[in-house]
Formats: structure tokens, C-alpha cells, sequence
């Protein structure tokens, strides 16, 4: 196999040309890339004439919102639901079916992707071919790497395979990707930001504030087990919130949940303590900070 990659003047790759010889024939696969400012903006596979062009969360976001896959006069459309890193979890279809899915390890290698819609009919039967990654990362199934826009990202190691560009000045290890890669972003390979709170969507911090008053206020919609009674959650994942009532958030998908946890502090006082979580209990947050407000 060979690789070559074609950057412009701001260092954006633009082309990559890979070539196999699987019979002893070389084979070419050529991808062309179109950036708008230094956010991917379209794939252009010039072997088969597919785009796939990308739709974010704003402007300033690396949150991927949708993609058009086209080829020919045909459209699809397919909707992203990220982590709060901006890392695409599953991708669904116009009908609502899951095209792809993946789950992450800790520093962003996709250990398992799950597209066996002919094991599951609720799965979409739609190709759909998922690249991206952490924010502002694409993957080459070439090298296992990521393309990070200034540099090369491993996740296999958590590291760029090439030192930071200002050298010492940008700190002592001069490889680092991030202190926390669930809470911190790094689109360009270059600096390290805090994924900042305004940057989940309105629409999400407007459901997860309401159902949380709604919750608060004696109301809010419990989940129901077998039996039709409240569920209680286990614990599995994250034991010390075992004990608390799930509670759905209405308006988004169902992996959004919403924890309350009854307790007694030390003198004697009862106390609520409220958690969320986006992805199904992968993570149980608390820092309600996130969604905008001061405190819960």
C-alpha cells in the first residue's frame, strides 16, 4: 500500500491518493477535500463520484450536525448525535434508523463500529462511510491515524506522532493531545480549549433546564420498568449513584437521562443530588454548569 497526501498553502490536506495492488494490479482510490476556513467541508471520492458534505452544530462549531451524501442525482440525508466532545456516537438515516455506530476507547479509537443492519432490522440498509472522529479529526483506515489538521493524531497512544510546531513554548510534553479528551478539544493539532458549556445546543440545555425544574417541582416523567414502576437505577456503570430515579428528558433521543439520588448528609438533613448523562450512562455528570446554570 501506498499513501500520498496533497496539502494547499495553509497546510490543509486536500487530496489524498492511496494505492493498493490486492492482485498484483495497482488499484488507485483518490479523495479530494474542500475546506471552508479550516473546518472539512466536503469529501469528493473520485472512483465512485460520491460527496459526502458536512453540516455543523454553528459557525464556530466542530460539532458534526448532518451529512449529504450524494452521488448522481441521488440524495440522503444522514443527523449525528455526538458526545459532548463532539465525537459522532451514532449517525441515523431520514428514517431514523441507526447507518452507524461507535464506541470509543479512552483516547478515541474506535475498538468496535457496528453496521450489521442484516443482523437487525431496525438498522438502516444505507451505506453510509463514518470518518470522523474527536473535533476537527478525520480517520485514514490507511495508517489508523487521524488527520488532525496540523498534525497527525494516534489513538491508540493518546499522542501526535510529530512535536508540538512552537516546541517547550507550548509546554514540556510536546506531543500531549489533552488532560481529559471527554472534556477538552483540540480541532486544529495546535492548542488544547476546554470544551465550553455554551457549546452544547440550545435545544439541549433548554430540555435537560426544564426537565430538571419539572423534576425539582414534584413533576418531571419517571421511566417505567417491566412492571410500570418507576425505575431505579442499578449502578452497573457508576456505583455511586445507585439508588437514584431515572427520569427522561423529553424532546431529545432516548439516551438522554436525568438522575435524582435521596440522601442524608451528616447532621441529620435530607438532600437531593441531581446528574445527567448524554449517552446512556457512559458518563453521569453533575457540573449542571454545563447547561447553563449556576447551580441545581
Amino acid at each position: 500500500m501506498k499513501a500520498i497526501y496533497h496539502y494547499d498553502a495553509l497546510g490543509r490536506r486536500i487530496r489524498k491518493v492511496v494505492t493498493t495492488w490486492p492482485t498484483g494490479t495497482p488499484q488507485q482510490e483518490q479523495t479530494d477535500f474542500v475546506w471552508h476556513s479550516l473546518k472539512l467541508l466536503q469529501e469528493r471520492h473520485t472512483n465512485t463520484g460520491k460527496t459526502q458534505t458536512y453540516c455543523y452544530e454553528s459557525h464556530e462549531s466542530y460539532t458534526p450536525l448532518a451529512c449529504i451524501v450524494a452521488k448522481g442525482t441521488v440524495h440522503n440525508y444522514f443527523w449525528y448525535h455526538t458526545d459532548i466532545n463532539s465525537a459522532p456516537l451514532e449517525v441515523t438515516d431520514e428514517d431514523g434508523k441507526i447507518a452507524w455506530s461507535g464506541k470509543y476507547d479512552a483516547f478515541g479509537a474506535v475498538n468496535s463500529t457496528t453496521m450489521a443492519y442484516f443482523t437487525d432490522t431496525e438498522r438502516s440498509t444505507r451505506n453510509f462511510d463514518q470518518n470522523l472522529r474527536y473535533a476537527g479529526q478525520y480517520f485514514d483506515k490507511e495508517t489508523g491515524l487521524h488527520f488532525n489538521t496540523y498534525r497527525y493524531y494516534a489513538p491508540e497512544i493518546g499522542r501526535f506522532i510529530s512535536p508540538d510546531p512552537i516546541g517547550l513554548n507550548g509546554g514540556l510534553n510536546i506531543y500531549v493531545y489533552a488532560p481529559n479528551p471527554l472534556s477538552w478539544i483540540d480541532p486544529l493539532g495546535l492548542a488544547k480549549q476546554k470544551k465550553k458549556p455554551e457549546e452544547y445546543p440550545a435545544k439541549t440545555k433548554n430540555a435537560f433546564n426544564e426537565a430538571l425544574e419539572n423534576i425539582k417541582n414534584g413533576g418531571g416523567v419517571p421511566r417505567l420498568d417491566d412492571y410500570g414502576a418507576p425505575k431505579i437505577y442499578q449502578g452497573r456503570e457508576w456505583p455511586k449513584w445507585k439508588g437514584a430515579v431515572e427520569y427522561e428528558v423529553p424532546g431529545l433521543n432516548h439516551k438522554h437521562r436525568i438522575l435524582k439520588l435521596d440522601g442524608i448528609d451528616s447532621k441529620g438533613n435530607p438532600y437531593s443530588k441531581y446528574g445527567y448523562s448524554l449517552d446512556h450512562y457512559e458518563k453521569i455528570h453533575s457540573d449542571w454548569e454545563r447547561m447553563g446554570r449556576k447551580s441545581c
